[in-house]
């Protein structure tokens, strides 16, 4: 049956139209105007907290690259000293 034929609708009362609307609302098919705000503002906060850790990130990655890169510095030094004592 097609959803446009008036014939379907007339059997829809009032009733059933409230409690459809329930439903979908409490299953989250409807989400009412305030609480999508709500929603949307928890979302842009937890986006916000995701860059600044995103920075604190990137910081850190900095630090551990110069400390490894430093540190194959240190131990290329080490093992070149290490086999120039050997060597003689």
């Amino acid at each position: 049956m097609n959803l446009l034929n008036p014939t379907l609708w007339n059997n829809i009362g009032v009733v059933t139209v409230v409690v459809l609307a329930g439903i979908s609302v409490a299953k989250g098919w409807l989400v009412p105007r305030s609480l999508h705000r709500e929603m949307l503002s928890h979302k842009d906060g937890a986006i916000s907290d995701l860059r600044a850790r995103a920075a604190e990130d990137a910081a850190t990655i900095r630090v551990q690259a110069e400390t490894i890169s430093s540190r194959d510095g240190a131990e290329l030094v080490a093992t070149r000293l290490l086999r120039e004592t050997r060597a003689e």
